[in-house]
């Protein structure tokens, strides 16, 4: 399946195989960031209504809708799907994804977020008041472990 969303609020699944929708929902505002987690059984989309909302495979209802402080402009699932990282106008928080509790917050502007492949570091792009930065943090903590003023609107890890 292929997530996808728009400015109109319309999220939708699309079947790579046959291009068919078997999913299309409204978001309630611009559709910003989607990323499913690693078995593909939950979707979470963040938008410009200030909401993170996470939707398991079947049915497609809402499971839960976190509300934010800002629009939810990027997300991403740790690789067990145990946590969710996402960032609004408010800044990053890290979320437990079955319960929805915050692990921490960071204040900045997201622009781009990914887990590693073990779940131990998240890198970030942001932009702010302190300028352009691209982080690379331990993901239990937010520990910042490099810091590097450069403007990264994507941020993406190898598998290794």
């Amino acid at each position: 399946l292929i997530a996808t969303g728009n400015y109109r609020g319309e999220f939708r699944l699309i079947e790579a195989a046959s291009g068919a929708v078997p999913c299309e929902v409204l978001h309630g505002g611009p559709v910003l960031a989607v990323s499913f987690n690693h078995d593909g059984s939950v979707v979470a989309t963040g938008g410009g209504d200030n909401k993170l909302r996470l939707l398991p495979w079947c049915p497609w209802r809402f499971w839960r809708v976190e509300h934010g402080d800002g629009d939810a402009s990027a997300v991403a699932f740790s690789h067990d799907g145990s946590l969710i990282v996402h960032g609004g106008r408010s800044g990053w928080s890290l979320r437990k994804t079955e319960s929805g509790a915050i692990v921490w917050q960071v204040e900045a502007v997201p622009l781009a977020v990914a887990f590693n492949h073990d779940g131990s570091l998240i890198a970030t792009g942001s932009t702010g008041n302190e300028g352009r930065r691209f982080r690379l943090m331990e993901a239990a903590s937010a520990n910042v472990i490099h810091e590097v003023d450069l403007l990264a609107r994507a941020v993406a890890f190898n598998h290794d």
